[in-house]
């Protein structure tokens, strides 16, 4: 190779080399221009973020961050959906409350067609009672007649010859027939001078009274209760007897016994039954077991008071003998103040007053 050659190749080569060197100086100074840049931003920003931070009162929370909707939600995606579960929760609970309402409604609507229809019932009653056409409506309901005197005029009307039409036991009081016997015997004693005065609820309450003996009667008469019949009519027969007895002894009663009598019953009296004792037909007595024996030695003295009366004896018959104790239950109720002189302590009546 040529010198010359030679010295014009490393004329190139370094020329080549100070243009690469060039360059990578002027890059380097471009980095280090960019870097700066990026450090003053850098502390541009933290020096606001501080000026801000510095500035701001504690007392002044931030208030958050809304997008101007034309519903005012919020921008965060997640509060959004809380917000549509709220109003669709609260959407629910409104469905329910009208459905509640409207079932509310309908059960008061129904109360008071109940009610409505009650108030009309109420007053048909009243209307029905105060001007009702049956004979049973028109009148006072009694259950039975306290008039001895009207009720054997009912009885001795219904049986007169002259009536041919009479109560039939097999139908009951509200039947026609029946109905029709009782409206001639108010017609009748209405028309009897002797009763002109008595209310007519009086005298259908007699009628009523008559039928229930009749019915009675026609029960008894039946073979299934002709044994019963017997019996009821034997303690019917007692029992007027021991309050006749009761009555008797008591108009006898001295200042310093009514005392101890006070409280006496009819079921602390003897029974009296039919009975003879050497062709002399009298009374067989029987006490009651559960009577104290102080109470039974005062009845022997008012008893033996009441015998010595003339009158006395010749309207009732003689006692035969004394029999053994009476089977009767003692009463349910008593006074508890008589019962301690009146009964025997195993026999105390069970409700005291």
């Amino acid at each position: 190779m040529d010198p010359e050659d030679d010295v014009v190749l490393e004329a190139d080569h370094s020329g080549k080399i100070e243009k690469l060197s060039g360059e990578l100086e002027e890059g380097e100074e471009m980095q280090l221009a960019t870097d700066d840049s990026v450090t003053d931003d850098q502390s541009f920003h933290l020096l606001l973020e501080s000026s801000d931070s510095n500035s701001a009162t504690p007392e002044e929370p931030e208030s958050p961050c809304f997008v101007e909707r034309p519903l005012g939600i919020p921008a965060s995606s997640a509060t959004s959906a809380d917000f549509k579960t709220m109003l669709s929760a609260i959407s629910g609970l409104s469905c329910f409350v009208t459905q509640l309402s409207e079932n509310l409604c309908q059960k008061l609507g129904s109360m008071d067609e109940r009610f409505v229809s009650l108030e009309q019932r109420l007053s048909a009653l009243e209307e029905k009672q105060e001007s009702g056409s049956g004979l049973g409506e028109t009148h006072k309901r009694r259950r039975r007649c306290s008039n001895t005197k009207l009720a054997e005029a009912v009885r001795r009307f219904h049986n007169a010859e002259t009536n041919g039409s009479r109560y039939e036991p097999e139908q009951g009081l509200s039947s026609a027939h029946n109905q029709s016997v009782t409206s001639y015997l108010l017609q009748a004693l209405r028309a009897n001078p002797d009763f002109q005065c008595v209310e007519s609820c009086d005298i259908i309450s007699a009628c009523k009274t008559y039928f229930a003996t009749v019915r009675r009667n026609f029960r008894y008469q039946q073979p299934d209760f002709e044994a019963k019949a017997v019996l009821l009519k034997n303690l019917a027969r007692s029992r007027q007897r021991r309050k006749r007895l009761l009555a008797a002894r008591q108009r006898v009663l001295k200042a310093e016994e009514l005392e101890f009598w006070q409280g006496v019953t009819v079921d602390l009296m003897s029974d009296e039954e039919d009975d003879t004792s050497e062709g002399i037909f009298g009374w067989i007595v029987r006490r009651p077991s559960f009577r104290s024996q102080e109470l039974s030695d005062l009845c022997g003295v008012l008893q033996s008071r009441l015998d010595a009366c003339p009158k006395y004896s010749a309207t009732h018959h003689r006692r035969l003998r004394c029999g053994s104790e009476s089977d009767r239950m003692p009463p349910t109720s008593y006074s508890s103040e008589a019962a301690k002189r009146h009964f025997m302590p195993e026999f105390m009546p069970k409700v005291l007053f």
